[in-house]
């Protein structure tokens, strides 16, 4: 489970980590203070992390940067982790 994510240089989030994240997370504010913009960042990250390929166009960047930071931070409950061994 994602528990933490942080983005820099997206949009208009210029460094930005969430924390605590749990299996059901609720974002609310006033418009236009990046509620769409951190779960588009949340978008590119996992289909990143299931390795397909997509590139944000250039007006998703900010401020000038150049470079664009995805990170998360994942646990793993024990209790969650399943193995399964078959046999034929």
């Amino acid at each position: 489970m994602l528990t933490e994510f942080h983005v820099s240089g997206y949009k208009s989030l210029y460094d930005c980590t969430i924390t605590d994240l749990q299996p059901i997370n609720v974002f609310h504010g006033e418009n236009n203070v990046g509620k769409s913009n951190v779960l588009e960042a949340l978008d590119l990250f996992c289909r990143a992390l299931r390795g397909q390929r997509s590139r944000p166009s250039t007006d998703s960047f900010s401020w000038g940067k150049t470079d664009m930071g995805l990170q998360g931070r994942f646990t793993y409950p024990a209790t969650s982790i399943q193995h399964e061994s078959r046999t034929h």
